[in-house]
C-alpha cells in the first residue's frame, strides 16, 4: 500500500505541472561585452546565433556527495538553517537541508558580501559553509522524489531512475534544443536570448549516443508560430559572465522525465532558471532549476486517485521547502494547502543543426524511436 501510495504522490509530481513560484534571488550581474566576436553561429538580431542539444541530464545523488557540484537554485533567498547550522525542530516548517552550491558560487554568498541593490556576491570566489553567515543554499528536492519513485516502482526501473533518465537522453529519446541569439561575445555580453525547443533527430544510425553536428527538427508544439522557429515558447533572457551563460529573468520549463506508470511525464517548473559555461564546442557544468506547487501536486493526485488524497497529502509536505504566499503546508485545512518544491538538475550540450522546417512528430525511422542502435516504428 505505501508504494503504491508513493508510486502516485511522486509519479504525479511530474505530469505536467504549473505552479505559482515565490521569491527568486537575482543571478549574478552582467559586465559590457569585450571585442571579441565568435566567428561560428548563424546570424540573428545583430550578433551570431549558437544551436546545441542537451547531451546529458543529471540529478544529484542523496545525499549529496559534499565533494561534487549540486545543482539548483536558492529559490527562497535564505539558508534554511539556524544559528547553530541546524534545521529548526518544527514540523511544519519549509526548512529543508540546503546543500551549498558548487556549480554556481552565488547561491551560497557570505552575508556580508551579499548585495541586495543588484542582487549578486560582492566576491567571484566567496563562498560559505550552512550556517547563521550565509546568504543561501540550494532548494532541491528532486533527488528524494526520485528515491521514492524507485522504491514504489523499482520494477519498472530495475537500473535506477537516474539511469533511466541517462538514457532517455542518449538513445536520443528526448531531445532538447538551446539555441542562444543575439551573442555579441562569448565572454561577456549584457544580452543575449535563450530558446529551448522539444525536438526529434532526422537521423537513422549512431542512435545510442548524442554526437556533436548532427540535425534535429523542431517539435511544432514548441512553437507559438509553427512555421516560425523564432516564436519559441520557452524563451528568456540571459547574459553571458566571464564564458557562463546565465537566465535573467526566470520563467517556465517544461522538462521531461522517463515514462511513470506507463504514460510520458513532464515536470514543468516555475520560477525556472539555467546557467551554463558556454564555448562554441558546447556546453559544460550546466544547471537546470526552479519549483513547482504542492498544492497542485496534490489536486493532480486527487483526480487520479481520490481515495489517496490523505496519505498524498502528508508525503507532499514531506517535500517542500518553499513558502509561498505565507504557507508551507496547511494539512488541517480543507483542501489542504502547500507551498513549493523545487528541484535542480545537471546538464552539458553539444552543437547541433536544425532542420528548415517544424515537424508534428518524430520521423518514422528515426533516433528516438526504439532502445537500440537502429530506429524501429515510431512511438504512437
Amino acid at each position: 500500500m505505501t508504494k503504491r501510495i508513493l508510486t502516485l504522490a511522486t509519479a504525479g509530481a511530474l505530469i505536467g505541472l504549473v505552479g505559482c513560484g515565490g521569491p527568486v534571488n537575482n543571478p549574478d550581474g552582467g559586465s559590457q561585452p569585450d571585442s571579441s566576436t565568435p566567428t561560428d553561429g548563424g546570424g540573428g538580431g545583430g550578433g551570431q546565433t549558437y544551436t546545441f542539444v542537451i547531451s546529458a541530464l543529471t540529478v544529484d545523488m542523496t545525499p549529496a556527495d559534499s565533494n561534487s557540484p549540486v545543482a539548483g537554485f536558492n529559490l527562497d533567498n535564505r539558508f534554511s538553517v539556524n544559528s547553530e547550522g541546524e534545521l529548526p525542530d518544527t514540523p511544519n516548517s519549509c526548512d529543508k537541508p540546503d546543500q551549498p552550491s558548487m556549480l554556481d558560487q552565488s547561491q551560497n554568498c557570505p552575508m556580508g558580501m551579499w548585495m541586495s541593490a543588484t542582487g549578486q556576491c560582492g566576491s567571484a570566489t566567496a563562498s560559505c559553509a550552512p550556517g547563521a553567515g550565509c546568504r543561501g543554499g540550494v532548494d532541491n528536492q528532486l533527488p528524494g522524489i526520485l528515491d521514492a519513485i524507485e522504491a514504489a516502482a523499482s520494477a519498472s526501473f530495475p537500473m535506477g531512475i537516474r539511469s533511466e533518465l541517462s538514457s532517455q537522453i542518449n538513445q536520443n529519446k528526448i531531445s532538447l534544443i538551446v539555441r542562444i541569439t543575439d551573442v555579441n561575445s562569448l565572454t561577456d555580453d549584457d544580452s543575449v536570448t535563450v530558446k529551448v525547443y522539444n525536438a526529434y533527430p532526422t537521423f537513422t544510425t549512431g542512435c545510442d549516443n548524442v554526437a556533436g553536428g548532427r540535425e534535429y527538427a523542431i517539435a511544432a508544439d514548441s512553437l507559438n508560430t509553427a512555421s516560425d522557429i523564432e516564436t519559441a515558447k520557452i524563451t528568456f533572457p540571459g547574459r553571458i559572465v566571464g564564458g557562463r551563460l546565465q537566465v535573467t529573468a526566470p520563467g517556465m520549463f517544461p522538462l521531461p522525465l522517463p515514462e511513470i506508470m506507463g504514460a510520458r511525464v513532464n515536470l514543468t517548473l516555475t520560477n525556472a532558471q539555467l546557467r551554463v559555461n558556454l564555448t562554441a564546442a558546447g556546453g559544460t557544468g550546466g544547471n537546470l532549476g526552479g519549483s513547482f506547487n504542492g498544492s497542485q501536486l496534490l489536486t493532480t493526485i486527487r483526480a487520479l486517485a481520490p481515495d489517496f488524497e490523505m496519505q498524498a497529502s502528508t508525503i507532499i509536505g514531506g517535500f517542500v521547502d518553499i513558502e509561498e504566499m505565507g504557507i508551507c503546508r496547511m494539512t488541517a485545512a480543507m483542501p489542504p494547502r502547500f507551498g513549493g518544491i523545487g528541484v535542480g538538475l545537471g546538464f552539458s550540450l553539444v552543437p547541433a543543426t536544425t532542420a528548415a522546417a517544424s515537424v508534428a512528430a518524430r520521423g518514422a525511422g528515426t533516433c528516438g524511436a526504439s532502445s537500440g542502435s537502429d530506429a524501429g516504428a515510431p512511438r504512437g
